[in-house]
């Protein structure tokens, strides 16, 4: 559950209670934390699968995130997950610029930001802040109000999601079994759809060439399903 700091430290506090007692209690939970503050014994699943049973002089967050991810997590693997690219540096250009973007939710207040090469952005706030908002604008979604885009200083024009795809920008939707599927649609249907003219010749998909594309989209992305028609 969503829950705060204090709420979650008082069901820690009726948990150890309930273990006091002599109840047996299976705790499922992301929050790494409480896993260690409270746990005899943690079991970590990967893919549907036991990947490790840890016990209690063993559990510790750097661990439990190994058994999660498979592998270690250093700064130096940070490093190299951005496959080569150079690390980006304060004088290096950026490759996004987000200049005074401005949403229909809230057109008084105006954002900018900068990409660079192999950087990762990330934008925090409070729910109803506006971060869906701006990335949708810059996606091409809902009303921009103001502001303007570069690619490599060179100005996009971007007013919908197929201009931004054809940029080469993609979006991944917070609700995305809402906003990211069709749900009626198979997977090698949603796989293929964000690019589907390059398999149709004369408005017709070529079935053929879809289905060798989204085969290779699902297994280089491992993709979890029984069939790509499903």
């Amino acid at each position: 559950a969503s829950l705060g700091s204090s709420e979650a430290e008082r069901l820690c506090a009726v948990l150890r209670d309930l273990q006091s007692s002599g109840t047996a209690i299976v705790y499922v939970s992301h929050r790494l934390k409480e896993i260690e503050t409270l746990a005899d014994r943690a079991a970590v699943l990967r893919d549907g699968r036991t990947a490790g049973v840890l016990h209690r002089g063993e559990i510790s967050r750097d661990r439990l995130v190994q058994l999660m991810v498979g592998r270690p997590i250093t700064p130096a693997a940070a490093r190299d997950s951005t496959r080569g690219a150079a690390a980006p540096t304060e004088n290096a250009a950026a490759r996004l610029r987000v200049e005074r973007i401005r949403t229909g939710r809230y057109p008084a207040a105006d954002v900018s930001l900068d990409v660079h090469a192999g950087e990762v952005l990330g934008v925090a706030g409070l729910i109803g802040a506006g971060r869906s908002e701006l990335a949708e604008a810059i996606w091409g979604v809902g009303t921009r109000a103001g502001g303007r885009l570069l690619l490599d200083d060179e100005p996009l024009a971007i007013d919908s999601p197929r201009d931004a795809i054809r940029a080469g920008i993609c979006l991944v939707p917070e609700d995305r079994r809402g906003r990211g599927v069709v749900g009626a649609m198979s997977v090698r249907e949603n796989l293929t759809l964000p690019a589907l003219g390059s398999y149709a010749r004369l408005g017709i998909v070529r079935r053929a060439a879809e289905t060798r594309a989204a085969a290779e989209i699902a297994t280089a992305l491992a993709v979890k399903a029984p069939s790509i028609e499903a």
